[in-house]
């Protein structure tokens, strides 16, 4: 069976040179430096949640991680074809608050969402703090400043929980 490869947008603890990044990042090809559009809050719990406006959250994980590759890869090709991205345009998205990170790269989406997906706590179908989701990302050149917009999946919430703090930028 062909391998369907995948990206995560990752905030904390999963990126590449953080700690859980080793046990739970399986298949990992290449990564490179990123920013969302969000916030970033602390749960009462101490982890870390990235809040995305709902309009940028554009297709929620289902149980099939192959299916889903094929539909973000449409995703990606309408808005290319448009000529356009969803929500603000590129200048307003300047101006939004970000959250910087790294894209992973994964070989097979198949092989990297399980573990992933229990350590997030996230079910596909069923309701919970973090949502797997795509949402456009701005990949960064070695100075910092945005070269390519991608679509990637990347764990958040359109909801701050109750009790999460903010974090500072």
């Amino acid at each position: 069976m062909k391998h369907r490869p995948t990206e995560l947008f990752v905030y904390g603890t999963l990126k590449h040179d953080q700690p859980e990044h080793a046990r739970f990042c399986r298949g990992v090809t290449g990564w490179r430096r990123a920013r969302v559009s969000g916030r970033l809050f602390r749960l009462r719990e101490g982890y870390l949640i990235l809040f995305c406006p709902e309009s940028r959250l554009l297709l929620e994980a289902s149980p099939h991680a192959r299916a889903d590759e094929v539909r973000r890869e449409a995703l990606a090709r309408r808005y290319a074809e448009a000529g356009r991205e969803p929500g603000p345009q590129a200048d307003a998205v300047a101006s939004e608050p970000s959250v910087g990170g790294e894209v992973l790269c994964f070989a097979d989406a198949e092989e990297a969402w399980p573990s992933l997906d229990e350590w997030e706590g996230f079910v596909p179908g069923q309701g919970g703090v973090y949502r797997r989701v795509v949402t456009p990302v701005e990949i960064l050149d070695d100075e910092g400043r945005p070269c390519e917009r991608r679509f990637v999946w990347v764990y958040a919430t359109s909801r701050v929980p109750p009790g999460a703090e903010p974090v500072s930028p």
